[in-house]
């Protein structure tokens, strides 16, 4: 995936991943281990896209359907290393239980999708019937195992002359008479495990045959497990279908973060949507500290991510073309154990990404070089946002640092609390915190190209340190 555990978790990612509830062991791996589309898979990326959109009408129209898909699916266990395993291993009888198990449902599986009457591409589930027949020759409904006398006369026999055996054992009285008969009744059974053995193998080696078919089942009953999860979540956040393009542009209109709109609810707040666009190069976004640019920016991360990995996005309306790489320096990198100081860590992150950068590339920095003193870290912004400027990728670098914005192809400005102190700044520093919490705007607004950050911490301090002898000294400064 783009990112490491801790980004993917700050971004939101995870809390998404959380969200899925798939049903299969081959549904919930893909989740763990949730890939991008590369550029060469523009054309599998869409048709992924389309199939959610299949099953999205279909959890209107025919729910009962998919709820019975999804019954089935829930009884399905893991079955792919068994058969990745034939011929080479010889397969014991809860190994070949568990095959046949999975057959069995298959059968039904594929009636169910098939009654859904609906195309969805690239997932063909071959219902192995043969495969069933092999190991299930009797064609018993019970989903055991026994390894039946169908499959060879010498077991057969065996058994036969092992029951005899069995019934003059039960019969005998003579202490002699029943040590013997034990002696040939463990003989019996020997030969029956050798016979069993041996059949065991012949089936393993067969089911080798019927290897690709089953794999491609296991394959399409995870992507379609998968694929109404994503369904679900689309209809359960009004997500919407990503438009992939060949154009030089990425541009997302009211994007929503579902994770952080999740944590602004518990405190009774909401998360304002964000519009963004971006064009190759720089773009950069100014905002006074508590603004909402880490917000913005992490936003933009999980849904231009969540759409190269064939979800729907939490937007009005999203157009991108591929993207292979996603670069997120947003983070503490401070390591003590190197001595490097969390600007270090920073530089060290840049050098590794920058290796990676080309026309496919989203680039992401989220107050780059706050951790060194301010005037070199607006000079190392500004020499950023030009050198991006070289490169074909799509940049986004948010600070609060001035004299960034001139070079930049884009600039946008987070709202923050500028409508509220324009109209004027009412209440104490006893609720303060409070005002600012509920009258922070969080959306974004293109601004011109050579507007600085704006300026609020003069009048945060008025609000927050009302009576405080330390208020004048601060005012007195900054008049």
């Amino acid at each position: 995936m783009f990112f490491n555990h801790r980004e993917s978790v700050a971004i939101g990612l995870e809390y998404i991943k959380n969200l899925l509830s798939c049903r299969t062991p081959y549904g919930r791996a893909l989740v763990r281990t949730l890939k991008p589309y590369k550029s060469k898979q523009a054309e599998e990326l869409k048709q992924e896209l389309d199939n959610i959109s299949v099953v999205i009408d279909l959890l209107k129209t025919q729910p009962n359907d998919i709820a019975s898909i999804e019954n089935y699916f829930s009884q399905v266990r893991d079955i792919k290393r068994s058969i990745e395993s034939c011929p080479d291993v010889v397969l014991d009888s809860v190994a070949l239980f568990e095959i046949k198990r999975f057959l069995l449902l298959l059968q039904h599986i594929v009636a169910s999708v098939e009654r859904l009457n609906a195309h969805l591409i690239g997932l063909e589930i071959p219902s192995c019937i043969d495969a069933l027949y092999l190991i299930n020759p009797d064609k018993s409904e019970a989903a055991s195992f026994h390894i039946s006398d169908t499959f060879s006369l010498e077991l057969s026999s065996i058994r036969r002359m092992k029951h005899e055996i069995e019934v003059k054992l039960h019969n005998a009285n003579d202490e002699q008479e029943i040590e013997q008969l034990k002696i040939e009744r463990q003989k019996i059974v020997e030969a029956e495990c050798e016979e069993e053995y041996s059949i065991r193998k012949y089936l393993s080696e067969k089911l080798a045959a019927h290897k690709d078919d089953i794999l491609q089942a296991i394959s399409s009953i995870g992507r379609l497990d998968l694929i109404i999860q994503k369904a679900k979540l689309a209809l359960l956040h009004k997500a919407t279908k990503p438009e992939i393009t060949t154009d030089e542009a990425v541009a997302f209109t009211a994007m929503q973060n579902p994770y952080y709109d999740s944590i602004l609810r518990e405190k009774k707040r909401c998360f304002i949507p964000v519009s963004i666009e971006l064009l190759p190069g720089s773009t950069v976004i100014t905002g006074a500290n508590m603004g909402g640019k880490s917000m913005a920016i992490k936003t933009l991360a999980l849904n231009a991510a969540l759409a190269m990995s064939g979800f729907f996005v939490f937007a009005e309306s999203a157009k991108l073309p591929m993207i292979e790489h996603i670069c997120l320096i947003a983070q503490d990198y401070e390591n003590i154990t190197s001595g490097l100081s969390s600007f270090g860590g920073e530089i060290l992150k840049l050098k590794h990404e920058l290796k990676h950068i080309d026309a496919h590339s989203l680039m992401l920095f989220d107050e780059f070089a706050k951790g060194t003193n301010p005037e070199e870290g607006a000079q190392i912004v500004r020499a950023l946002v030009k050198y991006l400027n070289t490169k074909k990728a799509f940049s986004v670098i948010a600070t609060h640092y001035n004299g960034a914005t001139i070079y930049a192809k884009k600039h946008y400005r987070v709202a923050g609390l500028k409508a509220f102190f324009e109209k004027g700044i009412t209440g104490n520093s006893e609720n303060g915190l409070e005002l600012i919490a509920d009258n922070m705007d969080y959306g974004l607004y293109e601004a011109p190209i050579d507007s600085d950050c704006p300026m609020e911490a003069k009048n945060i301090s008025r609000l927050l340190l009302q009576g405080e002898e330390i208020l004048a000294f601060i005012l007195s400064e900054t008049d």
